[in-house]
């Protein structure tokens, strides 16, 4: 199995969540944003943050986590890294559950053939020698956040969001969230 592991999220709220899990482990990992991405003049930004990080560069990192912005960006990249077939990497897929139907019609739609092995009712593996990750957070993130510890993450300030994902951590651990434990041992596990 690949040593370095690519995150795909669908926004900052997720990429925050794994950070903190990862920092937790002590696990060496890069944050890409979108915003990042979007505000840099160079070429290729996207594939030059994967190059580095699979270079010399980013020879102490175990994961990169990059914040796609919206489902649909982040199924599309992961479709067109899978079509790479580049086994340097194994790749996370994580999604709210809502957007499945679209991950499994664009796949469909791209590659002509289903290329999904569901493991669990959340985790889904490719059907590659791979076996790239897909999970489906139950719903989307903020609400589990709401329904777990009543807190909304509506917030722009990024400390302010980080600590309400560690509480959130604490008490998913504490009331043994099924679907959290799952999430949390596939990236760290696998």
């Amino acid at each position: 199995m690949p040593e370095k592991k690519v995150i795909l999220c669908e926004g900052i709220h997720d990429v925050l969540l794994f950070s903190i899990i990862l920092e937790q482990k002590r696990i060496n990992h890069k944050i890409v944003t979108h915003d990042e991405l979007e505000q840099t003049r160079e070429a290729h930004p996207e594939n030059n943050k994967i190059n580095d990080f699979l270079g010399r560069k980013g020879h102490s990192l175990k994961f990169l986590m990059k914040d796609e912005n919206g489902y649909a960006k982040c199924v599309d990249s992961f479709i067109e890294l899978y079509k790479d077939k580049d086994e340097s990497y194994l790749m996370f897929l994580i999604l709210d559950a809502p957007a499945f139907s679209y991950l499994k019609s664009k796949s469909l739609a791209e590659l002509k053939k289903d290329i999904l092995k569901k493991i669990t009712n959340n985790f889904y593996q490719t059907k590659d020698k791979i076996n790239h990750r897909i999970f489906l957070i139950p719903e989307s993130l903020e609400i589990q956040v709401k329904q777990i510890i009543g807190k909304n993450l509506d917030y722009q300030d990024r400390d302010r969001l980080k600590r309400i994902l560690e509480e959130f951590i604490i008490k998913c651990r504490k009331d043994n969230i099924d679907w959290y434990f799952e999430l949390e041992n596939i990236i760290i596990n696998n």
